[in-house]
């Protein structure tokens, strides 16, 4: 090539290093070997050369014709650009399709962006008839890794129609491909047991074909992967959309293979001035097998994706709250809103035992779709903030229901537009008004309940206009991620990974593998490749109909050990998990406070998750963290799954059946062949149950692997990893905690005495802490583990008798040795408070509450406990007739839910437990479920004994539009006084509730 001038112009990248929230740093400074260089030869004629050590693209404009003239795979030394040049976009504008190959485009201007992080980015901008074209190209330092994407402008005076523009092409691999391709796809992330698998095959000159999905990734994951056929080496590309799209493959009479996805559905006229930007994709090569191309994938992401990630949300276990049906579209309100607290808190106990990192409200919690009324669960972030946990809460803002609140604000046109592939339920996210009322919507809610985590599913990012559609949810989410950095997103999507994508991955901290079905032994093995695995989480109950999988197996459910785990209800009940639950399912009175049932399968859990913390720690699981698949003989090797640290220094193999085959396992011998090994360096060899322990070179490991004769259920193979939990190789106690503190306190309308600590300190591992409470007549009861932070509350009794007990705190280490113990000092707390809330139970004077209706007369009658009324169990009205069955009344009183009787008052009544001043207190509002027209009259008073305290004459009336009423009284009591909550009769009983929750507080 003779050039008459050149001019080089290098730009390399700085040495930043990405800071994670939370302040900690990764554990090695990134790469600074970005470039990008700019050649000017001939006046018809500019180059563009842009890449790292390990990746290179060459952009040439000559003769009006723009195109990329190479691309090479640098540590293969390989050029994947064989006959001539790639067209860079193809853009259906009218009858004509743009191509940069057509010639007459003309330079207009380039830009140059460095980023903090030292990646680099190239605007180009070229012309052509009126339409512009501004190409954009971002280099990442230390990756193979380069993102693009086009952005389109109607220079011109008339509009121009464009019709399923290609938002990613490039033609390579000619000549190759005549020889043999191989072509490497993914079945779709939707919820079905065929998701998320791998198919390659051979493709030559006659392959063409199309590939497409309706939605996201719903049917093909958005990676596509290619390799000369025995190579060792390849390309790939990706892409983040969320509308429908389809991505034509093969030669089609070319001389080069085509490749690249373009929208579907997508059809307008581009005004003049007005200019769209399409969905962005990238390129990468890799040298090796897929695992070279999945690490180099997490290593990408590692760097540069993670400026929204909070660690108090990433990479954290979580367990999933039962939930009450209905569950799905209508949830109900005051009772079911109470039910949900209560729950909480009990799950609270079960996650501090298990070492979760986040509570999960998943359906069911709100009034309807479209209103999302519903608990406080600001009590809930509250209290779990003093145990280092965080709440999920399951919040699909782009669905709705007629006559809900997104309905009355939008209308019908946005909210419910009914118009995509049985989707009927979702506003059109593609108008800016939708994602304005979301966005308003999630900063009340994050006002109201504090920071938490947004799990979407449903279909996030439909919309009539796809590109707008995807374009808004990612404004949404950028937006609030940005506004609210102490919250997190749980991506989810129609039961599944349907929008996965790099992007979306860059907004989350946790990703719905599936539901319904699963995905079974392909849970997060090959979806690894895409995104971190610990970004993906899986539901335990795979399946709808298998409710009896609530119970921990070995044989299955170190499966959830490839991913973040998770463990969704409590598995010592066999209750279905959207089922009725009762108040006695979550008791406060047991030892432990949790049910005795559940310990067994807790402490399996517990294991577990407290070996995943390690792993994490270790670097083998988290942020930096690798994946490979190894080879096996004698048995199929997606029962295998291998996480290293950065470095390749220490691992686990994880072994994993299906839960649909339990029973199955390999007939014989198992040899597993390591990957990603220091060849020259020394690996301490171990097993989770078989008891060989050797050492030995990472090149003979990967070459000779590792024999197991009899593969147990569940074995993990450890690599210098000797003293992990559980391992026995620990036999030094841990120090005992320092600064043991109680005192009664107050969390979820609950009273008890919460028990804090500082941390305290272990020469290898901490699994958690042991409390123990001594009575007063020197009886001790231990209350079991506190595998998360350094709190525990106990709730198990009333807090005026626990409160005369003594505390005891040990620490224990990952080899269960336990510590001294330290006693707590006791300091000031909360004042002595009873609430209606926590007073709620199946037995008359529970906590000095009981339930009653009162006669004309004035005589109080018991109401009957009904265990299956409601969501957890109601008191109500029933008489018998002799010779007739029981006949129910029609007024109930649930745990701060009352409805009136058509002739009778009903009224929750309190016992003093002693002499003093008591305030009584409580706020009153309307329970209006949707749909639904409230009474005129609703009235109520407040007795204490015979002697009516408030209001002064009368009665208060409870207004129906759901403005609360308050109050607040001062009275003198007795032991023995009776303090009655009066919700009088009304003949529209159907139509009058009430939300009380009262609080009787001494002075």
């Amino acid at each position: 090539m003779t050039i008459s001038r050149w001019v080089m112009v290098v730009i390399l990248a700085g040495n930043a290093v990405a800071q994670e929230p939370g302040g900690y740093l990764p554990s090695t400074k990134l790469n600074t070997d970005a470039y990008l260089r700019t050649e000017k030869g001939s006046d018809d004629q500019r180059i563009w050369v842009l890449g790292t050590a390990r990746v290179e693209k060459r952009l040439r404009l000559k003769q009006g014709r723009f195109a990329l003239v190479s691309f090479r795979n640098k540590r293969a030394a390989s050029e994947y650009v064989q006959n001539g040049g790639s067209p860079e976009f193809r853009l259906p504008c009218g009858p004509a399709i743009l191509t940069g190959l057509e010639g007459n485009w003309t330079f207009i201007e380039q830009n140059v962006r460095k980023g903090g992080q030292g990646e680099l980015e190239l605007t180009l901008t070229i012309e052509r008839a009126g339409i512009r074209v501004t190409r954009h190209y971002i280099v990442y330092p230390g990756t193979a890794i380069i993102r693009e994407w086009t952005t389109l402008e109607n220079r011109g005076a008339k509009p121009v129609p464009i019709a399923n523009p290609f938002f990613f092409t490039t033609t390579v691999l000619g000549d190759t491909a005549r020889a043999g391709l191989d072509l490497s796809h993914f079945s779709g992330a939707f919820h079905n047991p065929d998701s998320q698998r791998l198919a390659t095959q051979r493709v030559g000159a006659d392959y063409a074909h199309e590939f497409s999905s309706p939605y996201a990734a719903m049917n093909h994951m958005p990676l596509m992967i290619l390799s000369p056929a025995g190579a060792g080496h390849g390309l790939f590309f990706g892409w983040d959309y969320l509308g429908p799209w389809s991505a034509p493959m093969g030669l089609f009479g070319d001389s080069d293979f085509h490749c690249g996805p373009r929208l579907d559905q997508y059809n307008r006229n581009l005004a003049p001035g007005e200019s769209i930007e399409l969905p962005q994709a990238f390129t990468g090569v890799f040298n090796g097998d897929l695992d070279d191309l999945g690490n180099e994938m997490l290593d990408w992401q590692y760097a540069f994706a993670w400026d929204f990630k909070n660690p108090a949300y990433f990479a954290q276990p979580r367990l999933a709250v039962d939930f009450p049906s209905p569950w799905v579209a209508e949830g109900g309100t005051a009772e079911n809103w109470s039910c949900r607290l209560a729950l909480d808190l009990y799950f609270t106990d079960l996650a501090r035992y298990l070492g979760a990192g986040s509570l999960w409200d998943d359906a069911g919690w709100y009034d309807e779709w479209g209103s999302w009324n519903g608990p406080e669960f600001g009590q809930v972030t509250d209290y779990l903030k003093k145990q280092a946990m965080t709440l999920i809460v399951w919040m699909p803002t782009f669905i709705s229901r007629p006559g809900s609140q997104v309905v009355r604000d939008l209308g019908a046109e946005v909210a419910l537009p009914n118009g995509a592939w049985g989707y009927e339920a979702g506003i059109d996210q593609s108008r800016p008004e939708a994602t304005a009322w979301q966005r308003k919507l999630l900063d009340q809610r994050v006002r109201q309940w504090g920071d938490f985590q947004w799990r979407l599913d449903g279909a996030p990012g439909w919309g009539l206009d796809p590109l707008a559609a995807d374009q808004q949810f990612r404004s949404l989410v950028r937006g609030f991620m940005a506004d609210h950095p102490g919250c997190a997103i749980d991506a989810g999507s129609r039961g599944g990974a349907s929008l996965m994508g790099v992007d979306l991955g860059r907004y989350s901290c946790s990703i719905e593998l599936t539901d319904g079905t699963g995905v079974r032994d392909y849970g997060g093995y090959y979806g690894s490749l895409m995104l971190p695995p610990d970004l993906w989480h899986w539901i335990i109950l795979a399946a709808r109909g298998k409710e009896s999988r609530k119970h921990y197996d070995i044989r299955l459910d170190r499966m959830h050990l490839r991913m973040n785990p998770v463990w969704f209800g409590d598995p010592g009940t066999s209750l279905p998990y959207c089922k009725h639950n009762t108040s006695q399912d979550y008791p406060v009175e047991a030892i432990t406070g949790l049910r005795a049932q559940s310990l067994g399968d807790l402490e399996k859990i517990r294991k577990d998750w407290d070996l995943y913390a390690y792993l994490r720690h270790e670097g083998v699981a988290g942020r930096w963290s690798h994946v490979f698949r190894p080879k096996v003989s004698g048995d199929d090797p997606i029962h295998y799954f291998q996480r290293m640290n950065r470095d390749g220094t220490k691992g686990v193999i994880l072994t994993t059946r299906s839960w649909e085959h339990p029973e199955s396992g390999p007939p014989g011998a198992v040899r597993i062949h390591p990957k990603g090994l220091d060849p020259k360096a020394k690996y301490d060899v171990r097993f989770d149950f078989d008891e060989t322990v050797y050492r030995s070179r990472g090149a003979d490991l990967m070459i000779s692997g590792i024999s197991i004769s009899i593969l147990q259920p569940g074995e993990i193979i450890y690599l210098n990893l000797p003293r992990h939990p559980g391992s026995g190789a620990d036999t030094t106690p841990p120090d005992a905690p320092r600064e043991v503190r109680r005192r009664v306190a107050d969390y979820v309308y609950t009273q008890g005495v919460e028990v804090t600590w500082d941390p305290a300190a272990d020469d290898n591992w901490i699994s958690g802490y042991r409390v123990y409470r001594i009575g007063p007549d020197g009886g001790e009861t231990n209350l079991g583990r506190v595998s998360r932070g350094t709190f525990y509350f106990d709730r198990s009794a009333l807090a005026t008798a626990l409160a005369q007990c003594r505390y005891d705190v040990e620490t224990i280490d990952g080899d269960g040795n336990a510590s001294k113990r330290t006693r707590a000092r006791m300091e000031p707390g909360e004042p002595e408070r009873h609430y209606g809330f926590s007073g709620f139970g199946g037995t008359q004077g529970y906590r000095g509450w009981s339930y009653e209706w009162i006669m004309d007369n004035g005589q109080f009658k018991p109401l009957t406990w009904v265990p299956t009324g409601g969501y957890e169990g109601r008191w109500e009205r029933r008489w018998n007739t002799p010779g007739m069955l029981t006949i129910p009344g029609t007024g109930f009183i649930g745990r701060t839910i009352m409805t009136p009787e058509a002739s009778f008052d009903v009224a929750r009544v309190f016992e003093a437990p002693r002499d003093g001043v008591s305030i009584l207190k409580g706020v009153i509002r309307r329970d209006l479920p949707p749909g639904q027209a409230p009474a005129t009259d609703c009235h109520v008073r407040l007795c204490l004994n015979k002697n009516q305290v408030w209001p002064a004459t009368g009665h208060a009336q409870i207004p129906a539009d759901g403005t609360p009423v308050e109050y607040q009284i001062e009275a003198a009591v007795h032991k023995g006084d009776r303090i009655a909550h009066i919700l009088e009769r009304n003949a529209q009983y159907k139509s009058v509730a009430i939300d009380w929750n009262p609080v009787i507080e001494y002075r």
